[in-house]
């Protein structure tokens, strides 16, 4: 049990637990293909000319394969935690809504239109002045290592908090861009 001293602890605590508890639940998705059972997966690589002439349909092969789906699937809900602790952090410290702290917008991806979010937006109005001063001190100081002349206005910043970026993610990378792009 942790050493809970302040509310934000035990809001911590609860949302991760929450977030932990959906692990649980987690079903491989080759494994919700076939219905729910690991033996019909089994049986389904065996009869598949490919898998089953390279041993491929092996109980030891089938595993590996699901552990690494399960991986991904916990790092995920890791991505999740940390994104939902980030912005439980900032609603909690500055006394706003989940609301408050939002910011979406629809951002093409190819030929689609999607609706992308900020994990936190921090909109410099909605900021007690406390907070805002130095809130903003910051952003306009980060935003001078990026250029000596901006030609911007700041009115707020938004995070976008990454638990494991990887090499394959530059879609990931694509929306993030995207998604900046809408705020100016």
């Amino acid at each position: 049990m942790p050493d809970i001293k302040h509310d934000i602890d035990q809001i911590l605590y609860d949302k991760i637990l929450g977030h932990l508890a959906k692990i649980k639940e987690y079903v491989p998705g080759p494994v919700k293909k076939v219905g729910g059972l690991k033996a019909k997966l089994i049986e389904k690589y065996s009869q598949d000319p490919l898998y089953s002439i390279f041993g491929l349909d092996s109980a030891e092969y089938i595993a590996a394969t699901l552990s690494g789906g399960t991986v991904t699937s916990i790092h995920r809900k890791l991505g999740d935690i940390y994104e939902d602790t980030v912005t439980t952090i900032f609603v909690h410290a500055l006394g706003l809504t989940y609301d408050e702290v939002t910011y979406s917008a629809p951002i093409q991806s190819g030929s689609e239109t999607e609706a992308r979010s900020a994990d936190t937006y921090l909109q410099f109005d909605r900021i007690g002045q406390l907070h805002r001063k130095r809130i903003r001190q910051w952003a306009e100081a980060e935003l001078l290592k990026l250029t000596s002349n901006p030609q911007v206005t700041l009115i707020g910043i938004g995070l976008e908090v990454r638990h494991c970026y990887a090499t394959g993610d530059s879609k990931r990378a694509q929306a993030d861009e995207a998604l900046a792009d809408t705020s100016s």
